[in-house]
């Protein structure tokens, strides 16, 4: 009988441009190799790859889901073999592939955790149509969905078994903490409202295919009205502005990066991964922001105000992007949140500002700029629910942006003193 071997590994030479991610891979060895990319759900990011153990083909974690996948299916390896060494046959390596990723029958279609990773590969990652933040909206909805059915003994519960019950439970468990599941986070309403309306879409699809009568998702009410976003006043910006951190210079990043965000409307996202070659330096000594959104996708286009323009200028000065590319200081959310709650109580503030503030309060100052021109904020901050925006965007000129930049900045400098250092 010919050797049969099974192997697993991280494929770095198909590790995404976009994203960082690195896809596992199988090996099939008889008298021929094939080669197989396993469930995008399991790829591994950037700052994964280095738990991979190589000699024992798993992670170096005992809660891995990734271990438990390759487990169960070098377990139906084993059995194929057991199954190969009693009967004699010598299946074809396309039969094995199909039987130990469960291709073969309608075991995928039929229980609801691996019908929602077949989901996730062929209706999400490979629809061209939807957006990335489209994509991993859905990603976070289906792995936590999952870890809910395993978490809760139903990892191989069928669709005909999975009643309003089940769909309620899982409402609840979004809306909780688990002790048994470290780092398992609380979601507000609204957010476990939009994860299970991103898996609402699996169950019509089951629906559909003839696999359940009627989605018992149907009677899950939703709430996707959220507490309304702290937008600053303008004097409340102007403290900030006005604050001295000689005693603090630590904070002073974090002080340039959120008056930016006023001044821009940009997420902290967006604002932390703008690149060099994303801003065009005008003859008149303007810069034209030109680039999209990394949650949305959608086009944001804006001339800088002079105020947003020298906080770019002095880091351009101090040189990060001549080893990353990008204009500011590489820093997360996490680290950069309590030094915005820092710098509120430092000014006086009464509220506790966070990386979300900048990007409301900015439109809150346009209202008090008395700019009222729909397209040109959309244009300015990135919003749209039209798919064809970039093109409507693209059709706006320089000076329509212009005129819009320089009626923003002459509200600002009746509060701002511009700092050039």
């Amino acid at each position: 009988m010919k050797k049969l071997s099974l192997t697993f590994y991280p494929n770095t030479g198909k590790k995404s441009k976009k994203e960082g991610k690195i896809p596992i891979y199988m090996r099939l060895l008889s008298d021929r190799k094939m080669e197989v990319r396993l469930d995008t759900f399991f790829d591994l990011l950037p700052g994964e790859i280095h738990n991979w153990n190589e000699f024992n083909q798993r992670m170096n974690s005992k809660d891995s889901e990734l271990n438990d996948y390759l487990n169960t299916v070098s377990a139906r390896f084993s059995k194929i073999k057991r199954d190969m060494l009693y009967s004699g046959t010598i299946p074809s390596l396309e039969a094995i592939r199909d039987e130990i990723l469960l291709k073969s029958n309608l075991k995928t279609e039929s229980t609801v955790f691996h019908y929602c990773r077949k989901f996730l590969l062929e209706d999400v990652e490979n629809d061209p149509s939807k957006l990335e933040g489209t994509k991993r909206n859905y990603r976070n909805a289906i792995s936590q969905f999952c870890q809910y059915l395993d978490h809760s003994g139903k990892k191989n519960i069928r669709f005909q078994d999975f009643d309003f019950k089940m769909a309620d439970g899982f409402k609840k468990y979004l809306e909780s903490t688990i002790p048994a599941i470290p780092g398992k986070k609380l979601n507000q309403t609204v957010s476990s409202s939009t994860k299970i309306k991103n898996i609402k879409p699996i169950f019509a699809k089951a629906e559909n295919e003839g696999l359940i009568s009627k989605s018992p998702f149907k009677k899950i009410k939703l709430n996707f009205k959220s507490k309304k976003a702290l937008r600053l006043t303008i004097n409340e910006v102007k403290q900030i502005y006005d604050l001295d951190l000689e005693q603090n210079p630590s904070l002073n990043f974090a002080k340039d990066l959120f008056l930016f965000m006023c001044f821009t409307g940009l997420s902290l996202t967006d604002a932390m991964r703008i690149e060099i070659n994303s801003l065009q330096f005008e003859n008149d000594g303007r810069i034209l922001f030109d680039t999209s959104r990394k949650k949305t996708g959608v086009f944001v286009k804006q001339i800088l105000v002079k105020h947003a323009q020298i906080i770019i200028e002095k880091y351009i000065r101090q040189g990060y992007h001549k080893g990353s590319g990008y204009i500011f200081p590489t820093e997360t959310g996490e680290s950069l949140n309590p030094k915005f709650k820092l710098i509120a109580a430092l000014a006086n503030l009464s509220v506790n500002i966070s990386s979300k503030t900048g990007r409301h309060t900015c439109n809150n100052l346009f209202f008090s700029a008395k700019l009222q021109d729909n397209l040109l904020i959309s244009c300015f901050m990135g919003w749209s629910r039209a798919k064809s925006i970039r093109d409507i965007y693209s059709d706006i000129g320089y000076e329509a942006l212009l005129q819009f930049s320089i009626t923003y900045e002459e509200y600002l400098s009746n509060y701002f003193l511009i700092n050039c250092n």
